[in-house]
């Protein structure tokens, strides 16, 4: 079945409803979400639904794990963590079907996003294709005005039933398109990444509890050498990158609100929670009580 079922909601203050009158369909620069949503049916490769959202602040969406489908995420504006990482206008993300996720977004700079998403038979096929995994889930993009006029043509543009199913589809061949193959590294470098891959992984499973030292020991590497890698691969440190993946992973944990702030500190690697309150107002502008307070309001 291909019918189609518009939603718009405007956050925080109306709930989630189905609007039909076209003088719904407007483009809101407040916190909203508003998407286009497809009954899911049988093929090779299908829009499932799209969608534009100016976050909230409290914007938190944790271990989330969409089964089935596949969800390309463009950031216009904001900022936010995906999976730990930092992501700001320009930047986009992929969320793989059965895999968990976690989106949070910048309480004082929220994010601004638009998403498509698909499923099919040969969706997974085509996303790998694209050079797109587990370990490679983030992308930029240069597009970004393009992009807003085709997906606001279809959001907020009323259309014909018949009109709206070919425009979807037209949409996900066009963003599709609009991505080529990630680039492969070089023969001669290929070793060089996947020492860093190897890092982020050690760093990921450790969740920051985990230092430096540590990780290039792992790998029978010295610490100068891993950090020389990191700074031409990922143009950061390794100790900067180890400290936001643990500064990321304590900002999850308080929103969670299952564990004290002491507590957390400790699960990070912290021994002085002084020390830690610091480096967590230092990366996330708020000490860790005014964070999980912001959170829960």
């Amino acid at each position: 079945m291909n019918s189609s079922i518009r939603y718009m909601q405007e956050l925080p203050d109306e709930g989630l409803g189905v609007y039909l009158t076209p003088a719904r369909f407007r483009r809101l620069d407040t916190p909203h979400k508003d998407m286009i949503h497809r009954r899911l049916y049988d093929g090779e490769m299908n829009v499932f639904t799209i969608g534009h959202e100016y976050s909230t602040p409290d914007k938190a969406l944790i271990n989330r794990v969409m089964p089935g489908q596949i969800f390309f995420h463009y950031v216009i504006g904001g900022r936010g963590t995906y999976n730990g990482r930092p992501v700001g206008a320009g930047d986009g993300f992929v969320s793989l079907p059965q895999l968990r996720h976690t989106l949070i977004t910048s309480p004082d700079d929220p994010l601004h996003f638009y998403w498509i998403a698909f499923y099919g038979k040969q969706a997974e096929a085509y996303v790998e294709s694209l050079g797109f995994t587990v370990e490679r889930l983030f992308f930029t993009f240069d597009w970004a005005d393009e992009l807003c006029a085709m997906l606001d043509d279809i959001i907020y543009r009323e259309q014909p039933e018949r009109n709206l199913t070919m425009l979807m589809e037209a949409c996900l061949l066009r963003c599709l398109g609009c991505h080529p193959p990630l680039s492969q590294p070089k023969p001669s470098q290929s070793r060089m990444l996947d020492h860093v891959e190897r890092a982020e992984k050690c760093i990921h499973q450790h969740m920051g509890v985990i230092s430096c030292d540590d990780v290039a020991r792992s790998m029978n590497l010295s610490r100068k050498y891993l950090n020389n890698l990191f700074v031409h691969y990922r143009g950061k440190s390794l100790q900067t990158y180890l400290m936001t993946v643990r500064m990321n992973h304590a900002a999850d944990l308080l929103t969670s609100g299952e564990y004290i702030s002491k507590e957390i500190a400790a699960m990070v690697g912290y021994t002085d929670y002084a020390q830690f309150s610091k480096m967590f107002k230092k990366y996330h502008r708020l000490s860790p009580t005014e964070y999980a307070k912001a959170r829960r309001q």
